[in-house]
């Protein structure tokens, strides 16, 4: 049964989307069948990761928000390559991405009409049937909007991804509360962006013991990051670099859970 991770931030610009697409690609490289939900209305930050136009991707979120119908196996698109001509392979044992689609008349229709949560819920149900996933990722909308706390409820753990400002503290602090109160007992955080002299055991140790949730990886600001900006995928291009290490040991803490 495929295990349901949903990972969520507190606002735009600290990694969380460029996490999911590493440990996607991580997790596929071990075999694992992957499913990337992009939960994003507004904007997609996948597409120039895996470097495929958006365009040749089905807003297939849309179809689940609002149409009654269900898409028909055809509707499933898959990267195909990442940049360099590396193949992520995708299908078979790989990584698929489901975006959502940008467009201001689409937007004017969720704001209108809604959603239905129970289908949505069951339409998760089929999507991972139907791709014959091992994981499904979700990239939820940050803050704590409707569709980012429903997607909550689908989870089999939340991924908290947040930095060291105080801002997050306080929002780790909420979202921990959320999940207490909707009964989800597991969860994690990635501490990202971390000055270099903060990255060590002691202040990992301290966050567990504030927040009572296991810190599955402290990832340091590295200007690679900044210089690649979002046109790549950082464990492909820095296989070696400590960044990628961590997020392999973040994907075996997935694996072996």
């Amino acid at each position: 049964m495929a295990k349901v991770l949903s990972f969520h931030a507190a606002q735009h610009g600290v990694g969380k989307s460029h996490i999911v697409a590493n440990l996607a690609v991580i997790l596929a490289k071990y075999e694992k069948r992957v499913g990337i939900l992009d939960a994003s209305a507004a904007w997609s930050d996948f597409h120039p990761l895996f470097r495929v136009e958006q365009s040749v991707l089905d807003p297939l979120l849309n179809y689940y928000l609002w149409i009654a119908e269900q898409p028909n196996s055809d509707s499933f698109q898959a990267v195909s390559s990442c940049p360099q001509g590396r193949n992520v392979i995708l299908i078979g044992s790989g990584v698929e991405i489901i975006p959502a689609k940008a467009s201001l008349k689409d937007l004017e229709s969720l704001l209108l009409t809604g959603y239905s949560v129970t289908a949505l819920s069951q339409r998760f149900e089929v999507l991972v049937e139907r791709l014959a996933l091992d994981y499904l990722l979700l990239d939820a909308p940050v803050g704590f909007g409707h569709l980012a706390l429903f997607l909550m409820t689908l989870s089999d753990k939340l991924g908290l991804v947040a930095t060291l400002k105080p801002q997050d503290f306080e929002w780790l602090a909420v979202m921990l509360e959320v999940a207490q109160r909707l009964a989800i007992p597991q969860h994690f955080l990635v501490m990202n962006q971390v000055l270099n002299e903060y990255v060590q055991a002691s202040v990992q140790t301290q966050i567990e013991s504030v927040f009572q949730s296991p810190v599955l990886g402290m990832l340091p600001l590295a200007s690679e990051i900044m210089e690649m900006g979002s046109c790549d995928l950082f464990c492909l291009r820095y296989p070696n670099h400590p960044i990628t290490q961590t997020m392999e040991a973040i994907a075996h803490c997935l694996i072996e859970d």
